[in-house]
Formats: C-alpha cells, sequence, structure tokens
C-alpha cells in the first residue's frame, strides 16, 4: 500500500514539475502566463483534494475491517482460553 502512496506522490510531484517547467518556458506574456499557472493550480488542487478523500476512505474502510479482524481473533483466542481452562 505504501508503494503506491509513494508512486501516487511522485506521479504528482513530476507532474507539476512538468507543468510548471512547460508553461515557464512557453513563449506567452507574463499575465497570460500568470492566469495559466493559477487555472493550472486550481485544477491540480482539486485532483489532490479528490485523491487525498478517496485515500481517506480506503484507509478507513481498510481500519475497519481491521478492527474487526482483530476483534474475531481475540474473541476466538478467549474461546479458545476458556475451553483450556474448563476442559
Amino acid at each position: 500500500m505504501s508503494d503506491r502512496v509513494g508512486f501516487v506522490a511522485g506521479l504528482m510531484m513530476g507532474t507539476l514539475v512538468g507543468v510548471g517547467l512547460g508553461i515557464l518556458l512557453a513563449p506567452r506574456a507574463g499575465q497570460e502566463t500568470r492566469e495559466q499557472l493559477k487555472g493550472k493550480a486550481q485544477v491540480v488542487g482539486e485532483r489532490l483534494k479528490t485523491t487525498a478523500a478517496a485515500m481517506g476512505g480506503r484507509m478507513r474502510e481498510n481500519a475497519a475491517e481491521i478492527t474487526s479482524k482483530m476483534k474475531q481473533t481475540i474473541d476466538q483466542d478467549d474461546l479458545l482460553n476458556r475451553l483450556g481452562r474448563n476442559g
């Protein structure tokens, strides 16, 4: 899971750097460049929010699943311990 997070973070950073360099090196007027940068930054910001929300949802789901499995394991261990004492 952490490999995916690292990959996504690297992909986003590479995209940002590439877009920034492309815009800065393009032959446009300063005002046009600033407006384009602002637009791109807004798009990237929205994508980051969406990605973060999706990852947060997945993390909550995984945490709930892990908690459920841990409770089940603890309950099974408790039952086995009781049977061992009584048997």
